[in-house]
């Protein structure tokens, strides 16, 4: 997981290589109180006592699209729908004893 897709952040920290006026938008955009006319390494300060948690792009796209399904239903739940195909099938070709069944008496290879 070291792709740069898997390490984008959602909302970037300033830090020393942004312009002033980006730095400055930015503070306005977190309503922290600030002079748009201080210097540069003035806002870059106030960036780092408010500094955000981390927030990666690929974590909030994961819970944005996670859905609870309903529980031991085979039209949402794809798993169900197969276990459905396997127990026909066990019942149809070996039976519940474990054999084959007589009625049907198929090959089953």
């Amino acid at each position: 997981m070291n792709a740069k897709i898997f390490k984008k952040w959602v909302e970037e920290q300033p830090h020393f290589q942004y312009r002033r006026t980006i730095i400055d938008k930015w503070l306005y955009h977190n309503n922290i109180q600030h002079d748009s006319t201080s210097f540069k390494s003035e806002l870059l300060g106030l960036g780092k006592t408010n500094k955000k948690e981390k927030v990666y792009e690929v974590d909030e796209l994961i819970r944005s699209q996670v859905l609870r399904l309903a529980t031991y239903h085979c039209d949402f739940n794809a798993i169900e729908l197969v276990w459905a195909q396997v127990k026909k099938y066990y019942d149809d070709y070996i039976g519940s004893n474990g054999y084959q069944n007589d009625k049907n008496n198929h090959n089953v290879e």
